[in-house]
């Protein structure tokens, strides 16, 4: 498996159907706007979303690219609370911080379809990460949720 894991699979997947949901979207306005939530309510939260997505972002990809290379395992920073948080920080922040600023009904659809996508290939990816990390992995596996904090983590 690459450095880019399910990375180029899932964003593909992602971006055709964004496309296709924006496209629907604005053949159908003024029918498919988020009329229920102010203009700048929606676009100050998705701002918001957005900015805090890119942070997290930016904090995650450093350290699983530097793991990669040295092939040891990221399990600090952001990682002590969720596993694959560069996808987390699309499917929950990013993306529906971009939906709530087009103000979309359909584009509401598109984090779980990004979601769906996830859960479909990143079998692989942790297949791999079992392979070259055993145990460690393992444990790592059962105690950090895959996009989703746990609520309640035992540290072993």
């Amino acid at each position: 498996m690459s450095r880019w894991g399910i990375g180029p699979a899932f964003t593909l997947s992602s971006l055709t159907y964004s496309a296709l949901v924006i496209i629907i979207h604005r053949a159908l306005l003024p029918s498919t706007r988020m009329e229920f939530i102010p203009a700048p309510v929606a676009i100050g939260c998705g701002v918001v979303l957005v900015a805090l997505g890119v942070v997290l972002y930016a904090t995650s990809l450093g350290p699983v690219h530097r793991a990669y290379s040295a092939r040891r395992l990221v399990t600090d920073g952001v990682y002590a609370y969720v596993r694959h948080p560069i996808y987390a920080t699309f499917i929950v922040l990013i993306v529906p911080g971009i939906v709530l600023m087009l103000r979309s009904l359909p584009g509401l659809t598109i984090p779980v379809f990004m979601y769906l996508v996830f859960r479909a290939l990143i079998g692989a990816e942790e297949n791999y990460l079992r392979a070259a990390f055993g145990e460690q992995y393992e444990t790592y596996h059962r105690r950090v949720g895959a996009v989703f904090p746990r609520l309640s983590r035992s540290r072993e």
